[in-house]
């Protein structure tokens, strides 16, 4: 059993961050300078933007094996995510986060702690495909479903006709890869993947990967900087 860091995780963190980073520097010039980028209609980046996502998700709930409080940890993530959304409330108020990646996972870390006892107690070989098909299904009806008249229910995945979020994911159906991510956790802690996931060594995204939180907060006020000096203030 080993509660050590492994770099590994912190690497594919850091790698998921520098894609989000990327994604909102191309995001930014389209919606604040008025550039069209074509390659963010593509399937390449719909399909390549999913992966990193669920790298974040399943990343934060193997984490949770290694917290030494999962409550604590959710409060100080989501105050960030309120954080996000008084800022970007600021900046343009006829599109504020509402719900975005810091609010899901905050609230996520939350529910975990709180049901971490039961969740615990489902056998890996059950929980693992359990909570997987749960994540697929719900991505199915999420993906498919029309929305509703009933208002303030975006946090469940249910947005309606009126909710516009630049950043956005429900707890349904994206907690059940959280919790997908958890199970993992416990095989990781457990010595169960190969010899190499626990020795492999990528310092400088380990590095990153270790500081996501902070890079997530200040990345779009140093892009918006960064672009100010060559483009002007948007603003």
């Amino acid at each position: 059993m080993t509660k050590k860091r492994i770099e590994l995780i912190d690497a594919a963190r850091g790698t998921a961050i520098l894609a989000m980073v990327f994604h909102h520097a191309l995001y930014s010039l389209e919606t604040f300078y008025g550039f069209y980028i074509p390659f963010l209609y593509t399937t390449f980046f719909k399909v390549w933007q999913f992966i990193f996502v669920m790298v974040f998700m399943l990343v934060a709930g193997i984490s949770s094996n290694f917290s030494r409080s999962n409550l604590r940890r959710g409060v100080i993530v989501l105050v960030a995510g309120f954080v996000v959304t008084a800022v970007s409330w600021y900046i343009d108020p006829a599109s504020p986060v509402y719900f975005g990646i810091l609010h899901f996972m905050g609230t996520s870390m939350i529910l975990y702690g709180l049901l971490e006892k039961p969740i615990r107690r489902i056998p890996v070989r059950v929980a693992l495909p359990l909570f997987t098909a749960l994540f697929a299904l719900n991505y199915w009806v999420y993906a498919t479903a029309p929305r509703i008249d009933t208002p303030h229910l975006y946090v469940f995945g249910f947005p309606d006709h009126a909710f516009s979020s630049p950043d956005y994911y429900p707890l349904l159906p994206w907690f059940f890869l959280f919790l997908a991510g958890t199970v993992l956790g416990r095989l990781v802690v457990a010595g169960k993947f190969p010899r190499w996931f626990y020795e492999v060594r990528i310092p400088v995204l380990s590095a990153i990967g270790r500081h996501t939180l902070w890079i997530y907060l200040l990345h779009q006020p140093v892009l918006i900087a960064v672009y100010s000096i060559f483009l002007g203030f948007p603003f």
